[in-house]
């Protein structure tokens, strides 16, 4: 699955069976700040959202921003990423 990453709107997103899944971000200071993950009901359960969620840790990551998850599906994700990677 391929994530696009649009700058100028501060969305990741994915194109799948017609349908655009995104997940929309605000830079604070020194933070990337995940304010929604959006994934339509008709391409859901196929891992849309975790790839936007890594792709834009990734991204933070690259840029030398602190990810700050501010929606609840970008939260329980670091969550896992954290205790399945032993922590940052």
């Amino acid at each position: 699955m391929e994530v696009y990453h649009d700058v100028a709107s501060r969305r990741f997103y994915v194109d799948l069976e017609g349908e655009r899944a995104y997940l929309e971000y605000v830079i604070e200071s020194d933070a990337l700040c995940v304010m929604h993950t959006i994934v339509p009901v008709g391409i859901s359960g196929r891992g849309v959202a975790g790839a936007l969620v890594s792709v834009a840790y990734d991204y933070s990551c690259a840029e030398c921003l602190r990810f700050v998850p501010k929606c609840s599906y970008a939260k329980a994700w670091l969550e896992r990423y954290l205790w399945t990677h032993g922590g940052m």
